[in-house]
C-alpha cells in the first residue's frame, strides 16, 4: 500500500500548492492575523474531545477491569496513541498497539488487546453515527438533490434502531441463559514453536463475549466517541468566528460533517499533510462559505492537530525514558513467559 499513500501524498502536495498560488496569500493572512489570542481557546479546547475519547475507551473495558484503570493514565495514552495515529503511514493503527502495549499489566495481552479493539470497533461506529446524525440536521442547507435528501434524513435513525435492536438481542440472550457460540481452536502442537503472540488470537472471541456480556457499556462506549466527534462542532464554530467569518451553529456542524467525510477519504495520509487545507477550501465552496476562508480555517486546525501530535509525541518519549517502561513486555509474566519458551524452542 506503499504506493498508495505515495499517490495521495503527491495529489494532495500538489493540490495544496495549486490552491494556494490560485488564491490570494494575501487573503489567507488576513483571517489568520485576526485569530491572535483566539489560538490559545482552539489548542485548550481540545482537551474535552481527548476526555470524551478516554471515557469511550474505559467503557470498552468490563467493569471489574475498568476499576483498575486510572482515568488520568489512560488519557495520556490516548493523546500518545492520538500523536503516533497521527504522524506515522500507518492508517492509525500503530497508536493502537502502543496502547494495549502501555496499558497495566496485571491484565493478561488478550484482555488488553481486546480493549482497545472493542474501543476502536465503538469509535468507528461513534463517529458513522454523527456523520449520519449531522448529515440529517443539516441536510436543508447542504447541495443535495430532492431524492438525496430523504436517505439521509432516515438513515441515521435507521442505524441506531439497529443498534438498539443489537443491544436488546443481547439483553434477551443472557437473560436467556444463551452464550454466543465460541470459535473452535486448536491447540499448538508441542514441537512447534510458541509465538509471543499467540495469545492474541483469542481476542476476537473477547470482543463478542463483551458485546455479549455488556451492551450497555458498548452503547456508552459508542455515544462518548460520537460527543467526542461532534465536539469538533464546537472548534468549527469558533475557528471561524476568530477568523473574522462568523457562522451560525447548523453550518458549524454542517463544516465538520463534510471534513470528516473527507478525512476518511484520505485517512492514509500522514499528518494530513495537504489534505487538511485542501479539505477545507472544497468544503467552504460547497457550503457557498469564501475558499479563502476554508483554506486558513484548514491551516488553523492543522497547527492544533500539529501541537496535539507534539504532545502524544513528548508523551511517548517519556514514556520509553521512564525506568523500567523502555520495554512494554516488561512486567508482563504471560508474554515474558512465551518469549522464553520461544527462544528455547529456536535454541533446540
Amino acid at each position: 500500500m506503499k504506493w498508495v499513500q505515495r499517490i495521495l501524498i503527491a495529489v494532495a502536495a500538489l493540490s495544496f500548492f495549486v490552491l494556494l498560488r490560485k488564491i490570494r496569500f494575501e487573503q489567507i493572512w488576513s483571517h489568520l492575523s485576526q485569530v491572535g489570542w483566539g489560538m490559545a481557546l482552539i489548542l485548550a479546547q481540545e482537551i474535552v474531545a481527548h476526555c470524551a475519547n478516554t471515557l469511550g475507551w474505559r467503557y470498552a473495558f468490563t467493569p471489574s477491569q475498568a476499576g483498575r484503570q486510572p482515568l488520568g493514565g489512560l488519557l495520556r495514552l490516548r493523546i500518545a496513541g492520538d500523536g503516533i495515529n497521527y504522524l506515522t503511514p500507518s492508517g492509525t493503527i500503530a497508536g493502537e498497539f502502543l496502547r494495549a502495549q502501555w496499558l497495566p499489566h496485571h491484565h493478561s495481552t488478550e484482555e488488553r488487546y481486546s480493549s482497545v479493539a472493542v474501543a476502536k470497533f465503538s469509535q468507528a461506529l461513534g463517529q458513522a453515527l454523527f456523520i449520519l446524525l449531522g448529515l440529517a440536521l443539516v441536510v436543508g442547507p447542504l447541495p443535495l438533490s430532492q431524492e438525496g435528501k430523504p436517505l439521509f434524513r432516515y438513515a441515521p435513525w435507521v442505524l441506531m434502531a439497529v443498534l438498539s435492536a443489537v443491544a436488546a438481542g443481547a439483553l434477551w440472550a443472557r437473560r436467556r441463559g444463551r452464550r454466543p457460540p465460541a470459535r473452535a481452536t486448536r491447540r499448538p502442537q508441542a514441537q512447534k514453536p510458541v509465538s509471543p503472540w499467540s495469545s492474541l488470537g483469542a481476542v476476537p472471541q473477547q470482543c463478542l463475549n463483551f458485546l455479549y456480556a455488556h451492551p450497555a457499556r458498548f452503547l456508552l462506549s459508542t455515544f462518548c466517541f460520537m460527543f467526542g466527534f461532534a465536539w469538533g462542532t464546537f472548534e468549527a464554530y469558533w475557528i471561524c468566528r476568530f477568523l473574522g467569518a462568523p457562522v451560525s451553529p447548523t453550518t458549524a456542524m454542517a463544516i465538520e460533517v463534510l471534513s470528516q467525510l473527507f478525512d476518511m477519504m484520505f485517512f492514509m495520509v500522514p499528518a494530513k499533510i495537504g489534505t487538511q487545507e485542501t479539505g477545507k477550501t472544497v468544503v467552504f465552496a460547497a457550503l457557498g462559505l469564501k475558499p479563502s476562508v476554508g483554506f486558513a480555517f484548514g491551516i488553523v486546525r492543522h497547527i492544533r492537530e500539529l501541537s496535539w501530535a507534539g504532545l502524544g509525541l513528548m508523551l511517548c518519549s517519556l514514556r520509553y525514558k521512564s525506568p523500567g517502561r523502555a520495554d512494554p513486555l516488561q512486567h508482563d509474566p504471560e508474554s515474558l513467559r512465551q518469549v522464553a519458551h520461544a527462544r528455547t524452542c529456536e535454541r533446540q
